[in-house]
């Protein structure tokens, strides 16, 4: 059972600040209230995804609000806009409050053949490259291709990258993740999966996360997030809250 934001409140004298590691604030119709129900919450630390050329506008715009950063880049869906990577640093450098590239990666459920695939991988690494050529955290979409994801962060020795939407895997590829130092961010889903990850990975690695509104319905959902991190680590949520904003701002440098 979750644990409410009432509850988490509670339990301290003062609330403890509350952060979502990755969310989609163009998405919204209305920015402004969204950030504002967040504020009454207590999320105080909120990364905002690009993914594609539109999207990307839209973040340089939205992370001049208080508490907001934002990640730009080219999503495995969004690879058929065509990438211009010179066009991306520029937007990049537009904003201190760019703070990394993402989200990017692969997405074998949506790239079913070699072509596909291909496609995304050369589209990927472009991006990956640009994110090491700038000293800048990348944000990873990987869904069903998480060996081929991660052999490419091992090849370009990428040593800081964020698996948002983390989806589990193989013990030895959760294990190649923990080795590596990378992090992984937990969405307000329950799976098994995810689950037996997150008893694997060091809490200092773990950061909450909403993907809010293609999943969470808005930022507030972290509070579910934070509590299917604690149920499986058997941890005080609020000491979850605290270390997760902790982690995703050390990530970041925010």
């Amino acid at each position: 059972m979750y644990q409410t934001d009432m509850q988490i409140e509670s339990q301290k004298e003062e609330p403890v600040e509350l952060s979502d590691a990755h969310c989609h604030l163009s998405l919204f119709d209305s920015v402004d209230e969204v950030l504002k129900q967040a504020s009454e919450k207590n999320i105080k630390t909120i990364v905002t995804a690009g993914g594609s050329n539109r999207d990307n506008e839209k973040t340089l715009e939205i992370v001049k609000h208080d508490n907001v950063f934002g990640v730009i880049g080219i999503s495995p869906d969004a690879v058929g806009e065509g990438l211009d990577t010179e066009q991306l640093e520029q937007m990049i450098k537009k904003s201190k409050k760019i703070v990394g590239i993402g989200e990017i990666g692969l997405d074998f459920k949506i790239a079913k053949d070699s072509e596909s695939r291909n496609a995304q991988a050369a589209v990927f690494e472009k991006q990956v490259d640009l994110a090491k050529e700038l000293d800048l955290p990348i944000v990873i979409h990987s869904r069903r291709a998480l060996p081929y994801v991660i052999n490419i962060l091992v090849e370009k020795k990428i040593e800081k990258a964020m698996f948002h939407f983390f989806e589990g895997g193989k013990k030895e590829h959760v294990e190649e993740i923990k080795r590596r130092g990378y992090i992984i961010s937990v969405p307000p889903v329950r799976s098994e999966e995810r689950e037996r990850a997150i008893k694997e990975v060091d809490i200092n690695s773990i950061v909450a996360e909403t993907d809010s509104p293609v999943v969470g319905k808005s930022p507030i959902d972290v509070i579910n997030s934070l509590s299917i991190i604690s149920s499986v680590k058997n941890m005080d949520v609020n000491e979850i809250a605290e270390m997760t904003t902790n982690n995703l701002r050390e990530f970041f440098y925010i």
